[in-house]
């Protein structure tokens, strides 16, 4: 049940990170009700965007219910497992040369666990509520920066069978463009400025806190909970900045997403980064099946929205659309 949620930790490993530091990724598995051995298995591995951490997926502030995406798709029929990316949250922060983590170094850290993860889900040590498991379909589930993690896991390891990306754009980012301006025109020094404003005195940190108070006009949407997004803008969780660098530079992500060669689900909201949502499928010419949403009345951080259902049941519809044909393939045999 959705209740008995709980968190378990995943020893990793990348080959950027010497031996000597031990690492794991922090994650909560959320069970399915009353999953049975042979079932088959849909795991929404689900990764959060910048400043944020697991939690993203299970929103809790001052006692709100309704919040959760994690507990909405378990109780329909889904394995959820919300993750902190390395460096994030509860994972661990190794000392890397060069600039902290990258993308790359996320993703690569994001496949050695969720090779784990299908390897305890085979041989039912997962999670109490689960049984062994052999039919396993793995969707990544990324927000934002996460989004661009799953993007780079994919393109480099095909870790998924399939993909979902929310407010991941690979062109220029023009909310968040116009929200802090243009102070030089060389690409990356663009996206290093608007790195550092987003961690401000942080910014020399190995691991920064990402400020969200003061790019409220597009991370939320206008039809909010005033009260629950200010508490949310209130806390960070610790990144490293070279992601930040690497997401906002303009067109860095694009060879990574021409990649990928599994189905896609790209999802914007009203408000978002994209400067025209409708052109992103573009950058996805190897992947075999793309799907675009838009979400209505939502900012960027679509899980605060009033529309948020609509989004997470047209999720969970798009990974359960690949199922329809075996399963009517099984129904006219069985007649």
């Amino acid at each position: 049940m959705t209740d008995t949620a709980t968190r378990t930790d995943f020893p990793v490993r990348v080959a950027e990170v010497p031996d000597d530091q031990p690492l794991a990724i922090a994650a909560t598995v959320y069970p399915p009700p009353n999953i049975r051995p042979g079932d088959p298995a849909t795991v929404l591995v689900c990764w959060p965007g910048g400043s944020y951490d697991r939690k993203y997926w299970d929103i809790d502030y001052g006692g709100r219910t309704g919040y959760s995406a994690a507990k909405y798709w378990a109780e329909q029929g889904f394995v959820v497992v919300a993750a902190d990316q390395l460096g994030v949250g509860e994972s661990s922060q190794p000392v890397v040369d060069g600039d902290a983590v990258s993308l790359e170094v996320m993703g690569a850290a994001a496949d050695s666990f969720v090779r784990l993860l299908r390897a305890r889900l085979r041989d039912g040590t997962l999670h109490p509520g689960l049984p062994a498991l052999e039919r396993i379909t793995m969707v990544g589930v990324g927000h934002s920066l996460g989004g661009f993690t799953v993007v780079a896991q994919q393109a480099t390891h095909g870790s998924y069978e399939r993909i979902c990306c929310l407010g991941v754009t690979h062109s220029a980012k023009v909310v968040v463009d116009e929200s802090m301006g243009r102070e030089a025109v060389d690409p990356w020094l663009v996206a290093k400025d608007q790195a550092k404003a987003f961690f401000k005195d942080t910014w020399a940190d190995l691991y920064g806190l990402p400020s969200k108070a003061e790019h409220s006009g597009w991370l939320y949407g206008p039809e909010d909970d005033p009260e629950l997004t200010a508490a949310d803008a209130s806390v960070s969780a610790r990144w490293s900045r070279r992601p930040y660098v690497q997401a906002l530079l303009d067109g860095y992500s694009a060879p990574l997403a021409a990649r990928v060669s599994s189905p896609v689900f790209v999802g914007f909201s009203a408000v978002d980064v994209a400067a025209e949502p409708r052109t992103e499928p573009v950058h996805y010419p190897g992947s075999s099946d793309i799907t675009l949403y838009l979400l209505p009345r939502a900012g960027h951080c679509s899980n605060f929205a009033p529309t948020r259902f609509e989004l997470w049941d047209r999720i969970a519809a798009w990974t359960r659309s690949f199922d329809e044909p075996a399963r009517a393939g099984e129904a006219a045999i069985s007649r």
